[in-house]
């Protein structure tokens, strides 16, 4: 059967410029929208609600996962949390929801059963858990992986920090933090060049050598590849966020343009492996004064 494999990371609940749920489920079990119940409950914001922009994030969101819904029928479908699944309260940052990384933790289960649920996922279907960043995760990963019925690897982890797997014979590797794809005229060497390092020390370990690479935490979407010595192909892709830009981000990076959205991988039942394109939400690059 073919997979339709579904990387998804850097969702960082708690941002203010993050993806946070407009709906949520009602006393009868049923999904409606914040307006309707009064907004969503914080110890110290006990009726927010998303800002404009979240609520942009979010539609980009549900258009995601009605894709994924539809590009998994006939498939195995098989979510990988990339990491960061909160925010957490880190470096003074008062761009937060809440302080409140329980909550922030909490937010995060109740999401991932909704994606769980809108894209149709079953019995014979996989999730697995990556660890983030450990400044804005800590420990919390093992929970939401425990909660969410992720890939329990050994008693009590269900956040791998790294992810050795075979699917219909294609090997995949994933991790959180790997390279960034770069900028301008050297965009993608990064990756280029991470697969050749991995090709010849999986050679010198004598270890096998991945097919794909997947990575995430650099907030970027990027796809690589390059031709082994014997003519294989090998992948690298960087995931996208679900976080605009912090403030932080401003102060680095202000010319970048962010990407905010998913990349798929469908792997054939005979190995063959498509790189779906991505799916990324338009953000504008700063704010615009035009005079005549």
């Amino acid at each position: 059967m073919d997979i339709e494999l579904f990387p998804i990371g850097d969702w960082q609940i708690g941002s203010t410029v993050a993806l946070h749920p407009n709906v949520r489920r009602n006393k009868n079990g049923k999904y409606e929208p914040l307006t309707k119940q009064g907004g969503w409950y914080y110890s110290d914001r006990p009726n927010f609600y998303p800002s404009s922009l979240q609520v942009k994030i979010w539609e980009h969101f549900e258009n995601c996962l009605s894709y994924v819904e539809k590009s998994r029928v006939g498939k195995k479908l098989f979510i990988l949390k990339m990491g960061d699944e909160v925010d957490g309260d880190h470096h003074g940052t008062p761009q937060l929801v809440t302080r409140h990384v329980t909550e922030q933790t909490n937010t995060a289960i109740e999401l991932n059963e909704y994606l769980k649920k809108r894209v149709g996922y079953k019995s014979g279907d996989l999730l697995a858990c990556l660890q983030g960043t450990n400044v804005h995760v800590g420990i919390q990963e093992q929970e939401i992986g425990r909660q969410i019925g992720a890939i329990e690897h050994e008693i009590g982890v269900y956040a791998a920090p790294f992810l050795n797997m075979v699917l219909n014979g294609v090997r995949v590797w994933a991790y959180h933090k790997g390279v960034s794809a770069g900028q301008g005229q050297t965009r993608g060497n990064a990756c280029v060049l991470k697969l050749k390092q991995i090709y010849y020390q999986c050679l010198q370990d004598n270890v096998e050598i991945p097919d794909i690479v997947i990575s995430a935490h650099t907030h970027d979407q990027h796809s690589a590849t390059w031709t082994r010595p014997d003519g294989k192909v090998m992948h690298y892709l960087i995931t996208p966020p679900w976080q605009d830009k912090t403030r932080f981000v401003f102060d680095n990076m202000a010319t970048n343009r962010n990407k905010v959205g998913i990349q798929t991988v469908t792997i054939k039942d005979n190995g063959i492996i498509v790189i779906n394109p991505p799916m990324l939400m338009a953000s504008p690059l700063g704010y615009s004064v035009i005079s005549k």
